[in-house]
């Protein structure tokens, strides 16, 4: 008999656990509808995450504008130091030649 009562003992024991701990989910999904829901339905809550989201796309349109200065900055400092660059911009953009040069074309 001891063991028998034993028995039901620790199975109370587990389903007061199991209850505590199915209430205590059922806590965390109530918050968490209600926080849900008060995003939601909160004007000034969706605009902050929407002003959040366009600083970050701000913030990435203007690393990627920096790498592009950064690029064109060499660029202008190559075309004033090197002679040598600023004949391969200008024959590459322009599409000119020099005396005595022959210009191949290639269907591609």
């Amino acid at each position: 008999m001891d063991c028998f009562g034993k028995g039901i003992y620790l199975l109370k024991g587990n389903n007061m656990n199991y209850s505590k701990k199915k209430n205590k989910d059922l806590l965390y999904k109530i918050l968490l509808g209600l926080l849900i829901a008060f995003l939601l339905l909160n004007r000034g809550a969706r605009t902050i995450v929407k002003h959040f989201f366009d600083e970050r796309r701000l913030e990435a349109g203007i690393e990627k504008t920096k790498q592009e200065n950064e690029s064109l900055k060499s660029q202008i400092y190559s075309l004033e130091h090197s002679q040598s660059y600023l004949t391969r911009a200008v024959k590459n953009e322009y599409k000119v030649i020099s005396d005595g040069e022959i210009e191949y074309r290639f269907k591609v």
